[in-house]
This record gives structure tokens, C-alpha cells and sequence, in this order.
């Protein structure tokens, strides 16, 4: 089997450009790396998948100091899954609450690292955590594969409908595009493949096809189009009271000559007007004194025009004057609604909007041209007889003001349209973006109706679909376990395993206890360093039930562990190692099981390679990830190999024996005793205070000096090699056992 294995790191801490690329064949894989080569941030790259809360700048804590963004990744192309890429990514950003993970893996990671002590165990003061709900669902002893394979068909028809909707709104979409509609508008964004498939509201009463022909009529609208011209104002309405009283009053006769006065209403308004610039005494056209015959009849005119008779013809003529050009400014009015109409009908072609809008129709002009006669008519008819009072205005003023009200409702309706329509061709902009609102509901609606029979069967299939699946939960459900239940399962397990029955694990009180009593909050106080590292792990390996919700998510396990030996003594180590050897035999795991395990002990890496735990063998720097060296991991075999041959097979000793013998014990007291000196070690060694070569050997043997006769013989060398071997056998004899085995 060949697994691409890909891990890249970019601004992640001390990595700013971490890029790796390996072939290998299985996913056990151990990662080495010195102090600061940041494998700590690794791990919590992987330990975000399944965080949801984030404490104010933790975010910022995993980023290269002074970059704005990161990212992590991580791949695994297996051969063997045809097609499959499982592929992990991490966006971080700075000051952002929330990291963006795209985790497509199918993986459920599982994390230990210093964090996950410190945040689930450590601030607990060693209490497991007794907040444990859910349950983890099983198969149980039945058969659902007809019915799996059923529901897998159902979705792969449902996924290909899916696909067939998303490629048609992609390809109808584009007509959009085409036209140039911006994609920030919230109708283009709601041409969606979820609101094509859903019961999404929108209207439109015009097809897309129409709304694209006003399109190109706006386009091809003038950059200098000119307004349509504005209506003119309503001529004022007559004064019909003034009329009425004039008309219906009766007023008395002039006393003068029947024959004057016809003469001069004949040309009244003349002689008024030559009235006004003569003094009576010369004539304002020949400058001649007036004769006694033309002062009398001057005299005669004024004394006439003084007379009621004269002021009521005055009265009527001014009134016909005013109700004339009241006519002709109607028709001009009138007149010029016509051409606005024209000019109207010609401009709306361009706004989409307004096409199907029409200007008002005015009233006839000859009607009100009617009503303005007949009234002029009865006013000279009152002029030429003024003590007459049957004059009937009541249905012609009725008439006029019907006219003028339908007139002037005319005008305000009509002048509301040029203004709108202006408006919009001196903001073309808005009224595009209005028409291209209308386009992308139009298409909507279409593409929506076309695909009726596709979004049909997706709801059927849905509705299938989800009774098969609530079938096949139901029945799995019948078989299931408490999550809590598996987790004091496991804490009683590794405990026991770790501690041999020093510590034990109550799972009615959920507390360790000690010699049979509940030490509660207490342990933190009894707990060594070393002894606390190891409850932590064993808490870390129980609360794996806690991630997982059906007995298929056990195969989903991906374990990453970093350092899990810290402060550990050396048989705790090797306990370790067998854990993490036995683990897919501890979850019941199908196939090969998943882990990483980080560290920055080499003799950890060591047991880890020589044991064959982990089969995939990195180094780690800031930089690259690359292949560890085999030789490099394990000097300390090679060397009791050698010390082995010398005590039990025969083989002489060699000038780097001793060297061999001081390598092996300085390893082991490292691992048994970490904070006690070689020295002290040594001392209390009691298989080794039998022997009085081992001591100076291992220190004369392995140090550089000049010597000008040999300090020890071979015999000597071979029982202080008997006495490492003889030690080993005694507290280590898995040792012993690993290199004679193999």
C-alpha cells in the first residue's frame, strides 16, 4: 500500500514555510524533532478540528510573531481508495474569534499535547471528568446491508439530480454575466441551487427574454438625452360670481339720445382712450383748438361715460376680453400637453420602466371654446341691455368648472410623469440596476420552472431517503451503549495496566481511588510528576469514547500524541509504548490503526522504531520534515547487542566495549532515574557492586588519553560485560528478550 502523506505549515509558529511531501506505507507514523522545532505547534493545529470555544488570542499565540495569517494542512492519498484525497485545512487569521477549518479527511482526531493536559486534567487537579452524555450507537447482531445499499443508491440518484440543478443555474447564470449585472446584488445572489430546489418567493410578471429587449433599449439610450419638456400652467378659472351679479342685475338706462348712445358704444373703448390724453381744448392728433360744436360733444362723451349705462358696457367688455384669452390659453395649454405627450412617448422607449405608460387625455378644446362663447354672447347681450336680469349661468358654469376640474386633474397626473421620467433619464444608473434586479428574478423563475420535474423527484427521494435512514438508526439504536459507561470502562482498564492496582478507578463515585479509599481532590497531592503524566494520558485515552457517536466512528480514529513521557521513568516508557502498540486492540479498531506521535527523545523514538510501533520514521525541523536515519534512532540496540556478544557468545572485546557499556547505562538510568547522576545511579546498582572493572571501564574505556600498556584484559572486560547483562536480565528482561529474538 502507498499513502501520500502531505503536511504543510505556513506562518505556524516557529514555521514559516513547512513543506512535506512523503510516500509511506501505513499511517503509523513517528515524528522526532529537538526542543524548539515546533512539533507542540502541530499538534495544536490538529487539536482545532474539534474545538468550537476559543479563549480572546489564543488564535493570534499560534501564529509566526508579527504575520497577519497562517495556514496548516494536511493530506493522505491512499492508492488503494480509488479517487479519495483526504485533505485537511486550517485558516488562521489575526484577532479573528475563530479559526477556518475545511476538514474533508473523514478523520476524527484525537489530540494529547501539554494543552490537553493543562485544559482537561491538570485545572481538574487530577478529578476525571465525570460530565460524560450521549451514547455511542452500535450495529448490534442485525443485517442492514440491503437497506445501506438502498440508501446509497437513493443518494447517489439524488446527487446526480443535485448536480444536473447546480450545473444548470452555473450555465443560465452566466447569461447574467453577459449582460454585465453586478454579482453583489442581492437577486443575483439569490440565483442559488438552494433557492432554485426550495420554495424560494419571488415575483416577476414579464419573461426574461422581454426584460433583455428593454435592456437594449436603455443601453442604446443618449448619454445627452434631453428632459421632456414641462406642462404649462392651468389658466386661472373665470371669476363667475363677478359675472353672476352683473349679469343679474338691473341697472338703469342712460337719459340720453337712443342714437348717441348706440354711436358711442360703437367705438366706446376708443373714446374712452382719447378721453384720457386730451385736455379739452386741443385735439391730441392735429394740435387745433377744439370748435364749440367738438367741446360740446367731448362734453356729451364724458358725462355719457359717466353714466351707470356706460360703466356696466365697460364691466361686459372686460369680461369678454379676459374669457377670450382664457380660451386661448387653454388651447395653448392644451396644445402643448399634445406635444409634451409626443415628446413623452418618444424618450419612455428608453426607460424599461415606463414603456407601458401614457399620457392623460385632456378634455376637447372645443368643448370649453363652446361654454367660453355662449357666456361671451350673454355678456353682450347684458351690455346692450342692462336693466335686464334673466340671464341663466347655473349648467354653463356647472359645464366650465366640470371642464377646468377634469383639466386640471389631467395636468397633475401628466406633469407626475414627466417628472418621473426625467428623473430616471437623469439617474439611468438606478433604473438599470432596477432592470437588472428584474432580469435575475425573470431567469430565476424560468430556469426554476424548467427544472420543476428534477426538484419534484429530489423532494421524493429526500422523503425516502430520510425514512430509510430514520429505518436503519432505529434499528441500530436498539444496541447502545452510554458514553460515560465507556469511558470508566477505559479509565478502570489503563489504570490497572499503568499502576498494577496501586491506584484504581471507582466508576459509580467516578474518582481514583487509593488503597481503597476516594481521594477526590486530594490526588493531585499523592500524584508524583511522573504518576500524574501517566493519569493524564490514561484520561486522554478514556475520553476517546467522548468524540465518537455510532461504533462506525471507531474506525474514523486518528490519535496524535505529543511527548506523552514526560517525566516518566523508564518502565513507565516502555508501558507507553506497549499502549500505543496495543491501541487498536484497545478500541476495537478495524484495519491498521491511525497515529502521529511527536517527541524530542531520541531513546523514546528508539523503543518506539526497535519495537516496531511506529513504521514511519520522521525528523522535524521549522523547516522540512525528512526520513530519520535508522542508525541514528538506535545506538542504544547496537551497542547491548555488542555487550550481549562479549558476555554470552564469546565474541573479544573491542576498543569500543566499554564505550558500549557506559552508552547502555547512561540510557537506562535516563529513562529509570532522570534527575539522578550516572554516578549515584551506578551505586545503587546491586548486581554492578559485585564487579570492580564496570565502573572504571565504562569511564577509562569511553574517554580519549594516551595509555602505554593495556589497563585491562579481556577476561576483565567479559564479567564486566557479564555484570551490565546480568542487571538487565534482572529489572529489564524485555531487553534481553527484543535482541535475542530478533
Amino acid at each position: 500500500m502507498s499513502i501520500d502523506f502531505k503536511l504543510s505549515a505556513r506562518n505556524i509558529g516557529p514555521h514559516r514555510t513547512l513543506i512535506s511531501n512523503q510516500k509511506i506505507g501505513c499511517c503509523k507514523i513517528g515524528i522526532f524533532a529537538n526542543n524548539g522545532s515546533g512539533k507542540t505547534f502541530l499538534s495544536r493545529m490538529f487539536r482545532l478540528v474539534g474545538e468550537s470555544e476559543f479563549e480572546p488570542g489564543k488564535l493570534n499565540d499560534l501564529l509566526t510573531i508579527d504575520e497577519r495569517s497562517g495556514r496548516f494542512s494536511f493530506e493522505l492519498n491512499n492508492s488503494q481508495e480509488s479517487g479519495r484525497s483526504r485533505t485537511l485545512g486550517i485558516d488562521l487569521t489575526r484577532d479573528s474569534s475563530q479559526p477556518v477549518v475545511s476538514n474533508e479527511t473523514g478523520y476524527i482526531f484525537h489530540v494529547f499535547n501539554s494543552d490537553y493536559v493543562r485544559e482537561n486534567i491538570e485545572g481538574r487537579e487530577y478529578v476525571p471528568n465525570a460530565n460524560v452524555e450521549g451514547y455511542i450507537l452500535g450495529k448490534g447482531n442485525i443485517d442492514l446491508s440491503k437497506e445501506k445499499s438502498e440508501f446509497l443508491s437513493l443518494q447517489g440518484k439524488q446527487e446526480d439530480l443535485v448536480n444536473k440543478i447546480k450545473t444548470t443555474v452555473d450555465t443560465q447564470r452566466k447569461k447574467l454575466d453577459v449582460l454585465g449585472i453586478r454579482k453583489n446584488l442581492g437577486e443575483y445572489k439569490s440565483f442559488s441551487y438552494e433557492n432554485i430546489s426550495n420554495d424560494f418567493k419571488i415575483e416577476e410578471p414579464l419573461p426574461f427574454i422581454r426584460l433583455k429587449e428593454l435592456h437594449d433599449d436603455l443601453k442604446a439610450m443618449p448619454d445627452d438625452l434631453a428632459d421632456v419638456r414641462a406642462l404649462s400652467l392651468i389658466p386661472e378659472f373665470p371669476d363667475f360670481s363677478a359675472i353672476n351679479e352683473l349679469l343679474q342685475t338691473a341697472y338703469s338706462r342712460s337719459n340720453m339720445a337712443e342714437e348717441f348712445i348706440e354711436k358711442v358704444k360703437a367705438k366706446q373703448s376708443f373714446i374712452e382712450s382719447g378721453l384720457k390724453i386730451t385736455d379739452e381744448r386741443i385735439c391730441p392728433f392735429c394740435e387745433q383748438p377744439f370748435s364749440e360744436q367738438a367741446a360740446e360733444l367731448i362734453k356729451k362723451y364724458n358725462e355719457y361715460l359717466k353714466d351707470e349705462e356706460a360703466e356696466v358696457g365697460r364691466s361686459c367688455a372686460r369680461h369678454i376680453k379676459q374669457l377670450r384669452s382664457l380660451k386661448d390659453n387653454i388651447e395653448k395649454s392644451i396644445a402643448g400637453m399634445l406635444r409634451s405627450s409626443q415628446d413623452f412617448d418618444e424618450k419612455k422607449k428608453y426607460i424599461p420602466s415606463m414603456k407601458s405608460d401614457c399620457f392623460n387625455e385632456s378634455p376637447a378644446a372645443d368643448l370649453v371654446t363652446e361654454y367660453i362663447e355662449t357666456l361671451c354672447q350673454l355678456l353682450s347681450d347684458k351690455s346692450n341691455h342692462i336693466d335686464k336680469t334673466d340671464f341663466d349661468t347655473s349648467i354653463l358654469q356647472r359645464q366650465m368648472q366640470s371642464f377646468f376640474s377634469e383639466f386640471e386633474g389631467v395636468r397633475k397626473e401628466n406633469a407626475k410623469k414627466i417628472d418621473l421620467i426625467n428623473g430616471k433619464i437623469n439617474n439611468a444608473q438606478d433604473e438599470k440596476r432596477a432592470l437588472d434586479r428584474r432580469l435575475c428574478s425573470a431567469l430565476f423563475l424560468e430556469v426554476r420552472s424548467s427544472l420543476a420535474d428534477e426538484i419534484g423527484d429530489i423532494s421524493s427521494l429526500s422523503t425516502e431517503i430520510n425514512s430509510l435512514q430514520s429505518e436503519i438508526e432505529t434499528r441500530e439504536a436498539k444496541v447502545r451503549v452510554e458514553k460515560k459507561k465507556r469511558v470508566a470502562e477505559s479509565l478502570v482498564r489503563f489504570l490497572d495496566l499503568f499502576f498494577a492496582g496501586k491506584y484504581r478507578f471507582d466508576a459509580d463515585q467516578f474518582h481514583i481511588t487509593f488503597e481503597g479509599k476516594v481521594l477526590g481532590k486530594r490526588i493531585a497531592s499523592v500524584l508524583s510528576d511522573g504518576e500524574k503524566s501517566i493519569v493524564a494520558f490514561c484520561h486522554y485515552l478514556a475520553e476517546t469514547h467522548k468524540h465518537l457517536s455510532t461504533e462506525e466512528d471507531y474506525k474514523k480514529l486518528f490519535f496524535i500524541m505529543d511527548d506523552p513521557i514526560s517525566s516518566l521513568d523508564f518502565h513507565y516508557v516502555y508501558a507507553i509504548a506497549q499502549v500505543i502498540r496495543n491501541i487498536g486492540r484497545y478500541f476495537d479498531l478495524q484495519g491498521h490503526p491511525k497515529f502521529i506521535v511527536l517527541t524530542h527523545n531520541i531513546e523514546f523514538m528508539s523503543i518506539l522504531s526497535r519495537n516496531k510501533i511506529v513504521l514511519q520514521r520522521f525528523f522535524l525541523t521549522p523547516e522540512v520534515i525528512c526520513r530519520l536515519n535508522e542508525h541514528f534512532i538506535m545506538p542504544y540496540e547496537a551497542h547491548l547487542r555488542d555487550i550481549f556478544a562479549v558476555a554470552r557468545n564469546g565474541s573479544q572485546p573491542k576498543h569500543t566495549t566499554s564505550n558500549s557499556i557506559r552508552h547502555v547505562l547512561e540510557t537506562i538510568s535516563r529513562f529509570d532515574a532522570p534527575r539522578v547522576k550516572l554516578e549515584d545511579y551506578f551505586q545503587g546498582i546491586e548486581e554492578l557492586q559485585g564487579n570492580e572493572f564496570v565502573y572504571s571501564l565504562m569511564h577509562d574505556g569511553s574517554h580519549g588519553m594516551i595509555r602505554n600498556e593495556r589497563a585491562y584484559t579481556s577476561e576483565m572486560i567479559q564479567r564486566g560485560c557479564e555484570a551490565v547483562i546480568h542487571f538487565i536480565e534482572n529489572k529489564f528482561k524485555g531487553q534481553i528478550a527484543h535482541i535475542t529474538e530478533n
